[in-house]
């Protein structure tokens, strides 16, 4: 997906049923990469990746965004992850070439639901996390 391995057993849940899948690439920087998934042309799930940033503590940033989402909770994904109903969010240490700063993952899925995905979100992140870090250099 947009040059990213994930499992697609963890990609699945998190998209409505349809008849045409499409993963496009929206931006693609050497410290910034966007894909957006698209199920019979409509956006349905926006995955971005900011290496580069400086830290801060995930739970702040909700707390300081309040109507963006739906049931924060911290999760064990990652250094520092927060999911709730279509969201989540992990800050994790860089240890390759961008020693010193963080690698951020945000993982939004986009339209109206009536069904919560935290967990389908946090399988998502825990397959994709680790091929996608060492693609923007964070890992060896």
């Amino acid at each position: 997906m947009c040059g990213r391995d994930v499992e697609p057993s963890a990609l699945e849940p998190l998209l409505p049923s349809g008849r045409e899948f499409e993963a496009e690439q929206r931006v693609a920087e050497d410290n910034t990469s966007e894909c957006s998934v698209f199920v019979d042309n409509v956006d349905v799930l926006t995955v971005s990746e900011y290496r580069g940033q400086g830290k801060f503590d995930v739970m702040e940033f909700v707390r300081e965004n309040p109507g963006r989402f739906t049931h924060p909770e911290k999760s064990d994904v990652g250094d520092d992850t927060v999911t709730s109903d279509d969201w989540l969010m992990s800050m994790n240490a860089c240890t390759g070439e961008g020693k010193g700063d963080y690698y951020v993952l945000d993982v939004a899925l986009a339209g109206e639901r009536s069904d919560a995905k935290p967990r389908e979100l946090e399988r998502f992140a825990e397959s994709y996390l680790p091929g996608a870090m060492k693609k923007m250099g964070c890992t060896e």
